[in-house]
């Protein structure tokens, strides 16, 4: 029996890590260092290596019929380059890796704060699903 790949994609909005107040970096010249209230979140705009929106599924994820959603943790900067990349609840170290090297490889719009973009900590879940046919 032969399996087709598919990958779910990537949640359209980023999944908060509270609700309301979300940790954001100062907007510039505020020099508070406060969370501040987030007006617009992050977004990912593609994967920096031009493969777009869907991480590279590991061969040995594959030989195993392994599954799963690897959730990442991460600072989108205000120039929207990621930051502090890190695994929030992996899956296995495969699968796990590949959603790092998706995220980090990632481009990003800014959150912005009153209209200036700011530093925006986000977690992202980074979904392998394969589709038997």
């Amino acid at each position: 029996m032969s399996m087709r790949i598919f990958i779910k994609t990537l949640t359209a909005a980023l999944l908060l890590i509270s609700a309301g107040l979300l940790w954001a970096g100062e907007p510039e010249g505020s020099g508070s260092g406060a969370p501040v209230e987030i007006d617009k979140m992050p977004a990912m705009v593609t994967s920096s290596d031009g493969q777009g929106a869907l991480p590279e599924y590991p061969a040995t994820a594959l030989e195993d019929s392994l599954e799963g959603t690897v959730f990442v943790s991460l600072t989108v900067r205000a120039d929207g380059t990621p930051y502090d990349v890190k695994i929030a609840k992996g899956v296995r170290e495969d699968l796990d890796k590949s959603a790092l090297k998706f995220i980090r490889q990632a481009k990003f719009i800014a959150g912005e704060s009153k209209g200036k973009p700011v530093d925006v900590t986000v977690m992202v879940p980074v979904k392998f699903k394969l589709e038997k046919k």
